[in-house]
């Protein structure tokens, strides 16, 4: 049966949400922050009734430690009346990607006698890694409403995978994980009922 699950963060008096700049790694791969404020703005203006903010470029946030940037109040206050946002979505993000080869046993037939042979075989791979730390900050007190720690990894065949594909494909992944901060779902559950 269908079980309903309420949103992780209470949005009663939420109606604007920012999603401003968040501190990422220097990436070659692409530009970590441009496409991580682009995907999460999407979300959450597809799956939830917030007004989201289309503020162009981003704001940016101070070079400070997670720890610093939550407690600096004045300045999500700041954003906040300089924006009208009710709800500011910011964080710490990283992605990367790492030589993920070795040796795999690998289940071939053999051509003449039909016979499953196991044996190993170098295979070549690479995984991407998506680590993020996601804060909700009040805007009309600066304060934290809310906190999470999601992180994310694939694993692709080859050496050339394209990062961009592989950013999305992780992104889709914790779409279910951002969207429920702000907007209650349903998740499966099996009830048994004894009868007598």
């Amino acid at each position: 049966m269908d079980l309903p699950v309420p949103a992780r963060l209470d949005l009663a008096s939420a109606h604007t949400l920012l999603v401003v700049s968040f501190l990422t790694n220097e990436s070659t791969l692409l530009d970590v922050n441009r496409e991580l404020v682009r995907f999460l703005r999407s979300e959450y203006r597809k799956h939830t009734a917030l007004e989201v903010l289309d503020v162009t470029p981003p704001p940016a946030v101070p070079e400070q430690t997670l720890e610093d940037l939550i407690a600096n109040r004045e300045f999500w206050k700041y954003l906040g009346r300089e924006y009208g946002a009710d709800l500011i979505v910011s964080g710490v993000s990283t992605f990367e990607r790492r030589d993920h080869s070795g040796f795999r046993d690998v289940d071939t037939v053999h051509p003449a006698t039909g016979q499953k042979v196991r044996s190993s075989e170098f295979v070549e791979q690479e995984q991407f890694q998506y680590d993020m730390d996601v804060i909700f900050m009040d805007g009309a007190t600066g304060e934290l409403r809310f906190r999470d720690h999601i992180t994310r990894a694939a694993t692709f065949q080859g050496t050339q995978n394209d990062p961009i594909t592989a950013f999305f494909d992780l992104s889709d992944s914790i779409a279910p994980d951002v969207l429920a901060i702000v907007k209650p779902r349903t998740r499966q559950g099996i009830r048994i009922i004894f009868r007598r």
